[in-house]
C-alpha cells in the first residue's frame, strides 16, 4: 500500500501475490482495527471501499524500509535497484517523498512507487498461462 499505491480490495487481490480472499479481507480488517489504515467509500462507486494509510500506518515506513534493505542485502529481492539506491542514499528524503505523495494523492506515479514486483507479476502470469493451457479434461478433474 505504502510503496505500490494500492487503495482498493481488488487492487490488493490482483497484486499477484496469490492471497486468498478471506485472508485478505481479514488482514485489511485487522489493519483498520489497529488504526494502520482507514476506509472511506469510493465516490464513483459507493459499493467499494478506499483504503488509506493513517498517520500511524505512515509511521511504519522507516521500519519497513529497513526490512526491505535488510532483505536485499541477504536475499534475492523484487525491489527495484533504483529504489534501493534511493533509500540507501537518503532514507529520510525517500520517506518524506512517500509521505508527500500520499498527502497529495500522487502515490501512483511509478517513480518511487513501483506498480508491481516483477517476479511476483511473472509468477502470476505464468500461473495463469498454465491454468489456461490445461485440457478440458484436466479442468473438469480440477473442478
Amino acid at each position: 500500500m505504502m510503496l505500490r499505491g494500492f487503495r482498493t480490495y481488488q487492487e490488493f487481490l490482483d497484486a499477484g501475490e496469490g492471497i486468498a480472499t478471506n485472508i485478505l479481507a481479514d488482514r485489511l480488517r485487522k489493519l483498520e482495527d489497529s488504526g494502520i489504515v482507514s476506509t472511506s467509500r469510493d465516490p464513483d462507486d459507493r459499493r467499494k471501499l478506499i483504503y488509506r494509510l493513517t498517520q500511524k500506518g505512515m509511521d511504519l515506513g522507516p521500519v519497513l524500509m529497513e526490512l526491505v534493505l535488510w532483505s536485499a542485502r541477504y536475499e534475492a529481492t523484487d525491489a527495484s535497484r533504483a529504489m534501493l539506491q534511493k533509500v540507501e542514499k537518503d532514507r529520510s528524503a525517500f520517506m518524506a517523498e512517500i509521505r508527500r505523495k500520499w498527502q497529495e494523492g500522487e502515490h501512483r506515479d511509478g517513480e518511487a512507487v513501483p506498480s508491481r514486483r516483477p517476479a511476483v507479476e511473472r509468477f502470476a502470469f505464468e500461473r495463469r498461462q498454465r491454468k489456461n493451457s490445461r485440457s478440458p479434461a484436466q479442468k473438469a478433474r480440477e473442478g
